[in-house]
This record gives structure tokens, C-alpha cells and sequence, in this order.
């Protein structure tokens, strides 16, 4: 019943009875609907708990309700706000964002993420307040993490995008109380965050979550650049050339760029464009050194958000590098002065990722190698250890500093994998596959450089005394090329310049305390390709020889290598020594080797051993960058050694087909052009390089089908050919985007056959950073189809039939026009 002395106040007003009786109805029946369809989002009865720097302490904790016991389900919701300090008037003009660290998390599991208990994350704020229309950036549950690699251990951090921060938690009061029954697990809705394992204490642990918090500086994540006027998230990178250089190394550089909002979620809807701009002869080097752009097991093909670098100054330039998803590290060089980086996101809020986070250099065109990188690393570290002494970035206990994002966690040293799953340490002697698909050395869209190399060489008197048995050809081969890209012959006493040997060890990092007179730099800017050999090629090399050979392009050009001639010593070769080390038989220890290195997640990591007599494999960089290192022991007992040819290529070793410059890899094939041929993977016969992406797409005419046979299929993987098993694979599909009717395929296939749907087919292949395979060798053919209108004349010409009608239709008709009549 109304409350009596309300209604005689409001009749005292001038308010009618029947208004006054109509509003409380209302306020009865209709606001409590309306607050609980609200309080799916904000809870009417939420809690809020303040955290600022008013405190005295620059980080602090937070927990769930009554942590480490469990939380009581019927609370319904706890708003956590936490305000970074503002800048005071008088003071300096510094910004402070929020770092929120998710330590502990266990919360009841549910089918699906916000249906029962979750946490709601609120990043883009103005102000540390929220109602039931702000949008949040996603919701943290209990279900399994999906993220594993590089970024599984970390702790679970994310970042106000200004100085405001709000943590939401939502129970669900018909939810039992206890402990969780099984170990400790946490997931993002929609995809919207990292999703590494958060930590527990045991296996039965009880519901709940805890973390830290603190303030740091925005300016530690300013980009270098200068934003363009009149555009949001448009950066221009103009290089100042040596005496810009030369000033890094006095006084810290600011040499990053980020994606918009970083360290922040990225906001939907965006694209942004990085504007690099060198000098004349510079080139432009970018290093990503962390980029999430969705999840890992994604293809930039069809994937919403990624990141696309070209090959010049607009986006009409060759397209370099196609990058998406998970990529742990990415470094690429420019051909020209000019480079230009585009990011876009998809225009769903709640799918959006932590984005990426890169640095920049202008480098000369003559040089192979950024030796401002590691003042640079240096000076960075010295920085944030000075803002902790000061107070303004403290880490939490037990919470290590934000930079572990860009530091990986694998050993500085070199990391040798096996080039299959098994065990297996014989040498590459594999089984010998013959095609008819020549092994072009020369790419013929390369114009080749005619370039010399301005730095001089000189030659040093060797210590070594030359034997009476040296031939006149090996005499001559002490007096040295002009152009050190490009020596055929190549012994121990012949030395490159000081700065040459420099620029190539810290290519792959190799140590510069143990540089070598027959170390050897190749760039793609003095020559595209060529011939290397061992020290004094075809003669016997010499004891102890440890020889470095580098090669460095740019752009989308990879390095391939093919040994023509391979007589290394090997211990089971000789028998004198073969009774003492039966077990070297199938192993390079103790042998004369060559090894070769890529770059993978920032560090050198070994592809492979060769040693014995057995030609090895084509060989394929996954990037611009290659090394090989050749290493002799005490005796080589008289083996000539090796030579081999260089390229540097832009097609991946692919030389049919049409390739398509809006991809890094990709290849088009018309049966206009052609109505049957062949094509396989980049670098076939040979092993396909690592964390490569191709495609190939064939289109048909009206009234044609695409025709596909594997007749060599050796896919690294096992199934389901995914990010579960680690696999790289094929995947084919009807359409650009995936075709739930097909299958991936990887490992060993035999007689694979497909067949398109209608007049389009696509062909995907996909590698990751872990293990090789040799590739696929394919054919393809474009074939007609029956028209189905000739099939149904045909068969109403016959004698049989009189009318294309059967005579039931006939019949329903003209009972119809009776009816109608």
C-alpha cells in the first residue's frame, strides 16, 4: 500500500491521486525489470573499492572477497577502480597509466565465459566511471588457456589506456561455494586477451582470484615519430641521417613505434599507417619484437586484424610481409629508403589484442647489420633502472617488470633442433627424388646489381707455411676479388676489412671475440648471386678452419643455397679410425661440418649438420638473413671440401604461375593462361623454410572445375595438422576463407587427389618455427564440366518422351485451369 503521508504530500502539491498511484506502480513493477536486465552488465547493488596513489604506495594488491577463503556467491558485484596520479599544476607534465597483474585466478567453470562467475576488464576510460552502456574489453573466466610458446609463462597483465582502470566482478548467486575440483585455469572471452596459465597453489585451491597493481609512466611507450595532422593514429619516421646516428650514441633515442593505445588493447575499427623515410642510399630496418594480434593458429588470409609491411613509400609497393596472429619476432630491411607499415583491426570491440610493439633504424645501403641495436638495448635497461631507483616504476613482489614482454626466454646461445620429430641424428642423406622442374639458381625478375664493394681488402703474410705440393691455381687465389661479395675462392690467409667481418657477426649474433680471416659477408645489394667455396677450394683445407658466411638481403628476397660439390672429412670415412668411434657412423660429432643458422624469435638457432659426402639439400632462409659456419678439425686427410652456389630470391624458388606483389608468397594461376601445369612448395626439393606462408589460387573459367594431384607429399605434422600438434600443413578450401567440408593435411600422403567445387580453388601452405619437412611437389588442371541445360535437352529430344513435363504435371495443370475457369 502507498505510503499515506507521500500521498498527502503530493495532493498538497497539486499532484492528482491518480498520477501519484500510476508513478508508484510504475516504480514497482516496471524499474526492477529494468535494473535486472542492467544488471547483467553493472549490477545495481555493486560494492566499489578505490585504488589511487593516495595510499603512499606506488603498487599494491587486490584480492576477491575474503581471499584466500571463498569468496560468498550472493554478493553479485565488486567494482574495482584503480586512478593513476595526475599530474599536479606546479609540477612536471608526466602521464601515468594503470599495469593491472592477474596472479591468482580460480573461478567456478561455465560452458560459456560470462554465463556464471567472471571478471569484467574496462581499459578505455576517461574517467574512472562506468554505467550499463560503457562497453567493456572483455571478460576473464575459468575455463582452459589456449596460448602456449613464448608468452605461456608470463603473468597475465593489462594496461589503462589513460590514467583509469576498472576491474569488475560478477557472481552468480545460485553457484555452489567450495573449492575448485581440478587445477587452476583462466580464459578470455572472445578472444580478447593473452591467455597464458596463471599460477595456483595446488590442486585444490579455493575459488577466487588475486593480483597486483601499479602506476607507470606513459612515456615509457611514446613512438618516435611525429603524428600526422588531421589523422588519428598516422605516424611519419623521418631519419636524420649520420649525425643522428652518431647522436644515439650519446643520448637515448627514442626509436619505437607501437600500436594505437599500446600497451593497452587496440580499439576496433582502426587502421593506421607508419610512414618510414630514409636518406638517399639508406635503407630502413624494423624489428617487431612482440606483435598478438589474435590467436595463433590464424591465417593472414582471412584473419580481421594484422599488420602488412610494403616494399616503399604507399601501398601500391610490393608487400614484404604479411604478419597476424602470434609472431614471438620479425625482423625486415627495406630495398629502398622507404617503408611503409599498415595496421587495421576489425570492427568488433570485443575482439581486439594486445597489438605490437617494434623498433626502427636507418641503416646505409652497403651495410649488412644495425650497430646502434645494442647501445640502444643498453641504454634502455640503464633507464628503467634509474626509474626504479626514483620510485616511479616499482615492481610488485613477485611480479617481474613489464620489458619481459620483448626479453625471450630461451638462452642467448645458440639452440640446435632436430630437422624431425625423431630422434634421428644421421646426416641429411634422404631418399634422392627426381622431377623435371629444373633448379633455377638466378631468379629472372631480379635486375642483377652491378655494384662494388667500396670497402678495400687487404691481404696479411699467414703464419702457416704453404706446402711444396700448393699448385699454381691455389698461389693466385691469395691475391683477392675487388668485390668481396662475390670470392669463389677463398683460403685462410685472405682477410676481409675489420668493419665487414664486424657488420656480419652481429647479423646472427655471432660471437666478435673469435672472427675469422675466411669469414665471408654476401649482400644482395653488390650481387644477387654467386659462388662460394671452403678455404682453398678444390685443394685439401687446412686443420682447425672455423668459417663464418653470412648473407644478407631485403625486402621479401630469401636466401637460397645449393651445394654443388660436398667431400668433407668424416671419421667413419677413414679406417684407421673407424674401429675407435663406431658410433659416429650416423652422427657429425667429431667430423668436419658445415651448419647452418637462421634467425627464430630473435635468437640464432641452428637448421642442421652436414657433414660426410652426402650433398645436402637445397637450403632456404625464413627471412632476409642466413649463416653458415664451416668447422675443421685436427686432420681433414686430404678432402677437397666444398663449393656451392648463393641466390638471392624473391619467388621462393616457385617459377610458375603468376606471383601476386600483395602477398609476401603468393602465386596466381589462370586457365586462360595455362590449362595444366605444376607448382610446389618454396624451396622443393629441398627442405621449405620456416614460419612461411604461401598460396596459391586458381581460377576457372565458367563452367570448369580445378583438378589437383600430389603426386610427393611430406608435410611435417601429424593430425589434426594444427597449433594442437605443432604441425605445419596444406590446407585447400572452395573459398578465400576456410572450407569446413576439406580437411588440413600434413605428414606422409600418398595418391592425394582433390577436385574444386565451382570455378575457384585455393591452396595454402603453412610452417611454423619448429621442425622442416622437404615440401610437395603438385599438378594442377583446369577441366569442363557438363552444362546442365544441354543434359536436359538432350534428354527431352528422346522418342520416349514427347514433353519435357512428366504427364502428372500435365494433368495437375489442367485440372488448375478448370479450377481458375
Amino acid at each position: 500500500m502507498p505510503d499515506k503521508k507521500m500521498m498527502e504530500f503530493a495532493i498538497e502539491r497539486g499532484t492528482p491521486p491518480w498520477r501519484y498511484h500510476m508513478w508508484t506502480a510504475f516504480a514497482a513493477l516496471v524499474l526492477p525489470f529494468l535494473v535486472g536486465v542492467g544488471g547483467a552488465i553493472i549490477h545495481p547493488g555493486c560494492e566499489c573499492v578505490e585504488y589511487s596513489s593516495t595510499f603512499g604506495q606506488p603498487f599494491g594488491q587486490f584480492t576477491s572477497p575474503d581471499f584466500p577463503k571463498p569468496y560468498d556467491p550472493g554478493i553479485g558485484c565488486v567494482l574495482y577502480t584503480f586512478t593513476a596520479p595526475v599530474a599536479s599544476a606546479s609540477g612536471p607534465a608526466i602521464s601515468w597509466i594503470v599495469e593491472l597483474t592477474i596472479t591468482n585466478l580460480n573461478l567456478p567453470p561455465t560452458s560459456t565465459c560470462g554465463d556464471g562467475d567472471h571478471l569484467a576488464l574496462y581499459l578505455h576510460l576517461d574517467r574512472g566511471e562506468i554505467n550499463e552502456k560503457t562497453p567493456s574489453n572483455g571478460r576473464l573466466c575459468s575455463l582452459p588457456a589456449k596460448r602456449s610458446g613464448r608468452y605461456g609463462g608470463q603473468a597475465v597483465r593489462y594496461y589503462s589506456a589513460k590514467s583509469s582502470l576498472v576491474l569488475a566482478f560478477h557472481t552468480n548467486k545460485n553457484a555452489p561455494t567450495g573449492n575448485h575440483p581440478s587445477s587452476n585455469h583462466q580464459h578470455v572471452d572472445s578472444a580478447s586477451f593473452s591467455t597464458p596459465s596463471v599460477t595456483s597453489n595446488s590442486t585444490n585451491v579455493p575459488y577466487g582470484f588475486k593480483g597486483t597493481y601499479r602506476f607507470i609512466r606513459k612515456s615509457k611507450f611514446r613512438s618516435g615519430g611525429q603524428r600526422i595532422a588531421g589523422s588519428v593514429c598516422d605516424y611519419q619516421f623521418i631519419s636524420g641521417g649520420a649525425a643522428s646516428r652518431q647522436d644515439q650514441q650519446q643520448q637515448q633515442p627514442t626509436n619505437k613505434f607501437y600500436s594505437p593505445l599500446y600497451p593497452s588493447l587496440y580499439p576496433a575499427r582502426s587502421r593506421c599507417l607508419y610512414h618510414f623515410y630514409g636518406r638517399y642510399q639508406e635503407r630502413v630496418k624494423i624489428h617487431f619484437e612482440k606483435l598478438i594480434l589474435g590467436e595463433e593458429d590464424v591465417s593472414c588470409l582471412w584473419s580481421e586484424d594484422g599488420v602488412k609491411v610494403y616494399d616503399g613509400g604507399d601501398i601500391q609497393s610490393p608487400v614484404i610481409a604479411h604478419l597476424c596472429g602470434v609472431i614471438h619476432h620479425a625482423e625486415l630491411w627495406s630495398s629502398s629508403s622507404s617503408l611503409l607499415v599498415e595496421f587495421y583491426s576489425s570492427n568488433s570491440s570485443e575482439h581486439t589484442f594486445e597489438g605490437f610493439e617494434g623498433r626502427y633504424s636507418f641503416l646505409p645501403a652497403a651495410r649488412g647489420a644495425d650497430e646502434y641495436d645494442d647501445i640502444i638495448e643498453e641504454e634502455d635497461e640503464d633507464e628503467e633502472d634509474e626509474e626504479n631507483e626514483d620510485g616511479f616504476i616499482i615492481n610488485p613482489p613477485g611480479v617481474t617488470s613489464s620489458t619481459t614482454w620483448t626479453t625471450p626466454t630461451t638462452s642467448v646461445g645458440t639452440t640446435a633442433t632436430t630437422r624431425r620429430r625423431t630422434q634421428m641424428t644421421t646426416p641429411t642423406t634422404a631418399r634422392t627424388i627426381t622431377f623435371s622442374r629444373p633448379i633455377n639458381v638466378t631468379t629472372p625478375s631480379i635486375r642483377r646489381v652491378q655494384v662494388a664493394s667500396t670497402k678495400p681488402t687487404s691481404t696479411t703474410p699467414s703464419r702457416t707455411t704453404t706446402t711444396s705440393t700448393t699448385s699454381r691455381s691455389t698461389v693466385k687465389q691469395t691475391t683477392p676479388s675487388p668485390r668481396t661479395s662475390k670470392l669463389p675462392l677463398i683460403i685462410a690467409v685472405t682477410t676481409t676489412a675489420t668493419s665487414e667481418i664486424s657488420d656480419a657477426q652481429s647479423n646472427l649474433g655471432l660471437d666478435t671475440n673469435t672472427s675469422s680471416p675466411c669469414d665471408r659477408l654476401f649482400r644482395s645489394d653488390v650481387d644477387k648471386n654467386g659462388t662460394f667455396t671452403s678455404p682453398g677450394y678444390p685443394a685439401a683445407y687446412g686443420p682447425f678452419m672455423n668459417c663464418n658466411y653470412e648473407f644478407r638481403g631485403h625486402g621479401r628476397e630469401r636466401v637460397q643455397i645449393i651445394f654443388t660439390d660436398f667431400v668433407l672429412h668424416h671419421p667413419h670415412d677413414d679406417p684407421s679410425e673407424k674401429p675407435h668411434h663406431p658410433w659416429l657412423k650416423q652422427s657429425c660429432d667429431g667430423a668436419d661440418r658445415v651448419t647452418a643458422f637462421i634467425s627464430v624469435g630473435g635468437n640464432k638457432e641452428k637448421i642442421d649438420d652436414f657433414c660426410g659426402s652426402a650433398t645436402p639439400r637445397e637450403l632456404m632462409s625464413n627471412s632476409a638473413v642466413m649463416s653458415l659456419h664451416f668447422h675443421s678439425t685436427t686432420v681433414s686427410r686430404g678432402s677437397r671440401g666444398f663449393k656451392a652456389r648463393y641466390s638471392f630470391v624473391s619467388n621462393f624458388g616457385i617459377t610458375t604461375g603468376e606471383q601476386i606483389s600483395s602477398s609476401p608468397c603468393a602465386f596466381r594461376f589462370n586457365s586462360t593462361t595455362s590449362t595444366n601445369g605444376t607448382f610446389w612448395s618454396p624451396n622443393f626439393p629441398g627442405f621449405y623454410p620456416r614460419d612461411t606462408e604461401c598460396h596459391y589460387f586458381f581460377h576457372a573459367q565458367v563452367g570448369e572445375r580445378v583438378k589437383i594431384v600430389f603426386s610427393y607429399f611430406d608435410i611435417e605434422g601429424m593430425i589434426p595438422c594444427g597449433l594442437t600438434s605443432a604441425s605445419d600443413f596444406v590446407e585447400v578450401s572452395n573459398f578465400m576463407t576456410v572450407d569446413r567440408k576439406l580437411p588440413r593435411y600434413c605428414g606422409l600422403q600418398k595418391d592425394l587427389k582433390m577436385e574444386s567445387d565451382g570455378a575457384f580453388f585455393r591452396v595454402t601452405f603453412k610452417s611454423n618455427d619448429r621442425f622442416d619437412g622437404t615440401g610437395f611437389f603438385a599438378s594442377y588442371q583446369f577441366t569442363p564440366v557438363a552444362d546442365a541445360v544441354t543434359i536436359t535437352r538432350r534428354r527431352s529430344s528422346s522418342p520416349a518422351s514427347s514433353s519435357p513435363y512428366p504427364p502428372g504435371c500435365i494433368l495437375l495443370f489442367y485440372l488448375l485451369a478448370y479450377l481458375i475457369s
